[in-house]
């Protein structure tokens, strides 16, 4: 039964989830580049999603999801007879609330989140979206982030429209000016309450830079890097100061590393992609360390020194275990099957093909790959290799 700890569950999504979905993106854009074949993908931003909700949809929702009627009723009692008013010189009359969850309630994304799942099970998308090895998937969800997938325009305006019409219901507007189409094949308009959606070269999803440019790979760890730099310098207090060493490194390991790998199980850790974060990492401790480069000091003294994390290992050890933990998955997930598929029908492009995801991995453990990961151990003893420079 589904009952209130599942959705909150779901609306947590855990690392996996939100990684699932970066790469999912990431995979689908590289086999449809490969294979020269149209591919529409359209980020939804809702208008003050969690503002905007009626509370007769929230019920509704709660109790299609088969929530245990005594939760229902303790949030009926919150919400109900809520008011508000507006202090200016003097205090205003109350204003009844009848739409909007409970700003700043851990329970408010929960409750978002069945409502949204409410949404989405009211659309006739069964045979819509994307043909994967004979099941179709027509969208990605995290949280109140919606993408939708499709290989045609037309059908797609349908999704979009349909969406619209049921997210309207429970009183959530889509964000016309924040709504984005992204695609590798002719810009053809799609219109929304007679406005048509804006086109988009590159989109910031989940905190991951989404293109179809082909140096995405590069730009992205580009802007990783940039990000990183802006937090080096706003930690400068720290950082440049007379500190201890040990104090800098583990600021560097706790608020500079996370920043840097973020999502680095997206990468193609290709020879430009490594040198770009050896060189950006030593940079940066040498300006801890208040070294200049001209001094000409070996990289190994100065880590002897800082003893932080090397990013460049840290990040392939992180991809190396999520793409083990994805072959090892059982349940017939569309992670695994995402991951497996070989790519629309089509015709590649003549000369060298672009880097993949997998390339790296298959360097080491071998076009069977996945088969090599359900063996756990024996995966772990090549993860070594597979961090070497």
């Amino acid at each position: 039964m589904k009952n209130i700890h599942f959705l909150l569950l779901k609306s947590i999504g855990f690392d996996e989830k939100l990684f699932f979905c970066c790469v999912f993106v990431i995979l689908l854009i590289e086999k449809f580049l490969e294979f020269n074949k149209p591919l529409y993908i359209v980020f939804i931003d809702y208008q003050k999603a969690f503002d905007n909700l009626l509370h007769s949809s929230i019920w509704e929702a709660l109790i299609s999801n088969e929530v245990p009627l005594e939760y229902i009723q303790v949030l009926k009692n919150i919400y109900d007879n809520n008011t508000s008013r507006v202090k200016l010189e003097t205090t205003g009359p109350p204003i009844q609330i009848k739409r909007g969850v409970r700003q700043g309630d851990p329970i408010s994304p929960t409750i978002f989140i069945a409502v949204l799942e409410s949404i989405i099970g009211k659309l006739n998308w069964e045979k819509v979206g994307i043909n994967i090895n004979g099941r179709y998937l027509s969208h990605l969800r995290f949280a109140d982030d919606i993408v939708l997938l499709s290989e045609s325009t037309t059908q797609l305006q349908l999704m979009i429209n349909s969406l619209h019409e049921e997210s309207r219901k429970a009183g959530l507007e889509i964000n016309l000016d924040k709504t984005n189409i992204m695609t590798n094949h002719t810009k053809i308009p799609i219109y929304l309450r007679n406005r048509p959606l804006s086109y988009a070269d590159t989109y910031i999803y989940l905190g991951k830079q989404i293109s179809f440019n082909p140096r995405n790979n590069e730009l992205e760890v580009e802007r990783r890097v940039n990000i990183t730099w802006r937090k080096f310098w706003n930690l400068k207090e720290i950082l440049k100061s007379d500190m201890s060493i040990n104090l800098k490194s583990r600021v560097m390991n706790t608020c500079l590393l996370p920043s840097l790998t973020y999502a680095c199980q997206t990468w193609k850790f290709t020879s430009k992609l490594k040198n770009k974060i050896i060189t950006s990492q030593r940079s940066m401790e040498r300006s801890i360390l208040k070294i200049k480069k001209i001094q000409k000091i070996r990289h190994t003294a100065i880590r002897q020194k800082t003893k932080v994390i090397d990013a460049l290992s840290y990040s392939q050890k992180l991809k190396w275990r999520w793409a083990g933990h994805v072959a090892r998955l059982n349940d017939n997930r569309w992670t695994k099957m995402t991951t497996s598929w070989l790519g629309p029908s089509g015709q590649r492009k003549r000369g060298r093909p672009n880097t993949r995801w997998t390339d790296d991995i298959i360097k080491i453990a071998g076009t069977h790959w996945m088969r090599e990961a359900e063996d756990k151990e024996k995966w772990l003893s090549l993860e070594e290799a597979f961090t070497l420079r």
